[in-house]
């Protein structure tokens, strides 16, 4: 029988603040670095055979350490990536509560609920 482990990223900034990623390439912050090490941990116990990854930072730093941990290497898979927010990206999420968004690519500013053009 196959088994299929599934390990989200850990956490990143955007995470905790609630704010659109997509395909922004943002590292993990220290508390998900201390995530992956427990995930290794955890996904070890399944023995797997091989680990693929979505090419982006946050998700190649959570899969590089678990695939360390089972003499592995990662398998890059552009094919699961993140969906781009396109002009989205940074946005907070309705339920983060935060009002404004502030896209250090572009610096442009907008309030929660005007348009915003890149």
């Amino acid at each position: 029988m196959t088994r299929v482990v599934l390990v989200r990223h850990g956490q990143t900034e955007w995470n905790r603040e609630e704010r659109f990623r997509g395909k922004v390439d943002i590292e993990l912050d220290e508390t998900g670095f201390r995530q992956v090490a427990a995930a290794a941990e955890q996904v070890a116990q399944y023995s797997p055979v091989a680990v693929y990854s979505s090419p982006l930072k946050r998700a190649m730093s959570t899969a590089e350490p678990i695939a360390r941990r089972l003499g592995l290497r990662v398998e890059p898979l552009e094919g699961i990536n993140d969906m781009d927010f396109a002009p989205g990206r940074g946005w907070p999420s309705p339920r983060s509560g935060s009002a404004t968004h502030s896209s250090s690519s572009s610096g442009a500013t907008a309030r929660s609920g005007s348009r915003y053009r890149a």
